[in-house]
């Protein structure tokens, strides 16, 4: 009898039971974004080409990266950590081109959760032509 009691207890008024646990969990996460360190860094930008083709212009060498996640993980990872590049592997001719600047982590970078992980600029405009062979330019 005392098991269909508390059932019973624990079905009723249940959307306000609902109510409050989402809400808490909101607020949690809301507590936790706000605790969130931001550190930043500047990290030589990687351009990745095909090998028939290299940039050409002048575009952005060095990249803003922000990393925001506990204060005690963040401080653990360096500048050599994180990698920033553009892949333009895909492109065969030559012409101006938009790519999404990304990242890859290592090292230190590996474990850490939450990490967020942020550049400036996200996008990179780049202008590429054909490779020339030293014959060529004699």
């Amino acid at each position: 009898m005392n098991i269909r009691k508390l059932l019973t207890r624990a079905v009723e008024n249940w959307p306000a039971k609902v109510l409050s646990i989402a809400l808490a969990f909101i607020i949690f996460i809301f507590h936790r974004m706000n605790t969130l360190e931001t550190r930043f860094f500047s990290i030589p930008l990687s351009v990745e080409t095909s090998s028939t083709l290299i940039p050409a212009g002048d575009y952005p060498q060095i990249i803003r990266v922000s990393l925001r996640g506990d204060t005690g993980s963040i401080y653990t990872i360096s500048e050599g950590d994180i990698e920033v590049y553009i892949d333009l592997t895909k492109y065969e001719n030559e012409g101006l081109y938009r790519a999404p600047v990304q990242i890859r982590k290592k090292g230190n970078a590996l474990g850490v959760e939450p990490l967020e992980i942020s550049v400036e600029p996200m996008e990179i405009s780049l202008r590429l032509d054909q490779k020339k062979d030293m014959g060529e330019l004699q």
